[in-house]
């Protein structure tokens, strides 16, 4: 039996409490967004933001606004340690609340893949998700990368993995926009100045109000005046 996903939670990893997008529910059980129609064999698509990414841009906040408006979905949920996302994304998945991921854009100071230990960790990440779903991609979006997982993987891992890799500074043009849009907030590597005008930012009512009528949710759902303050995409 799985483990209740709500009892596990810590305070600092509860769902934001938002209205689930265009063809999403919020579970009863889990609280988390539930796809209300996934037919067999369809695959989502994850927008994973960890927050220490932003150490290293020019304008933060901006640059965290352009990506929750290229997701055109609210954030979903938060989690401290990277690993706790993905632990989320695989129970979502065994649990049918979400169809298996074939692409995760991977938002981060690192690439987490540092090792191949078999117990997912804030380092390893990024190697479960594609070894438990086969036909993954990930695509880490970088400005700076600051080394390769080559470096740390073995070259049998390293040759079955690197075809589903990928990484730059921009969003390929090819990659969808999320079905599922996730933050970690790395407080170990964040400073708290920014974790908070970031949390700020994806919490906010007036942002996720933004996020939802991109994701084409009529305008008429919500109260109170519209104010498309969020940046254009890039």
């Amino acid at each position: 039996m799985l483990p209740d996903l709500a009892a596990e939670r810590s305070p600092s990893e509860q769902p934001i409490s938002v209205r689930p997008s265009p063809g999403w529910r919020t579970s009863s059980r889990t609280g988390l967004p539930r796809r209300c129609s996934a037919q067999q064999g369809e695959m989502s698509s994850i927008l994973d933001i960890d927050l220490d990414y932003f150490n290293l841009v020019n304008a933060p906040a901006q640059r965290f606004k352009e990506l929750l408006r290229w997701g055109k979905h609210p954030v979903a949920f938060t989690v401290e340690r990277h690993h706790h996302a993905f632990r989320r994304w695989r129970e979502m998945v065994e649990r049918g609340l979400m169809s298996p991921p074939e692409h995760i854009l991977h938002v981060d100071e690192h690439h987490d893949m540092m090792d191949e230990r078999s117990v997912p960790n804030i380092a390893n990440v990024m190697c479960h998700a594609l070894r438990t779903w086969p036909t993954c991609r990930i695509h880490w979006l970088v400005e700076e990368p600051i080394d390769s997982p080559c470096m740390w993987l073995s070259d049998e891992t390293w040759e079955m993995f690197s075809g589903r890799f990928s990484l730059g500074p921009r969003i390929p043009d090819e990659w969808p926009t999320p079905d599922l849009v996730c933050v970690c907030t790395s407080p170990e590597f964040v400073d708290d100045a920014l974790r908070e005008q970031l949390m700020g930012i994806a919490v906010s009512p007036l942002w996720t109000r933004c996020s939802r009528q991109e994701a084409g949710v009529p305008h008429d759902r919500f109260s109170g005046p519209w104010n498309r303050d969020a940046p254009g995409r890039r």
